[in-house]
């Protein structure tokens, strides 16, 4: 993620999800669920990773759950940052892989 915002999407079971930030939130991670059919918002949260977007590999989306990675480039990386959209708890898995 670099430039003035940076933006992702993701797809997982419960649906489409875009992870952005921008500038003027400091580029701090934040996860918008989209309706796909009305093609409006149905959620943000602002997520407390610790870190700017530019200090994070990679985000995904699994089972409504946000996970952040250390880098994308990397042989291997740890999954630092856990965000559950369904009870707004966050952990550290600390779940490292090759």
């Amino acid at each position: 993620w670099g430039g003035y915002s940076g933006v992702d999407l993701a797809v997982d079971e419960q649906g489409l999800w875009v992870l952005w930030g921008t500038n003027s939130n400091s580029y701090r991670l934040k996860a918008t669920k989209i309706d796909v059919y009305q093609n409006s918002f149905i959620q943000t949260w602002t997520l407390n990773t610790g870190e700017s977007m530019g200090s994070i590999g990679n985000a995904f989306v699994a089972c409504g759950v946000i996970y952040c990675i250390d880098a994308y480039n990397s042989r291997s990386t740890t999954i630092n940052f856990a965000y559950d959209t369904k009870t707004g708890l966050h952990w550290n898995p600390n779940i490292q892989f090759t």
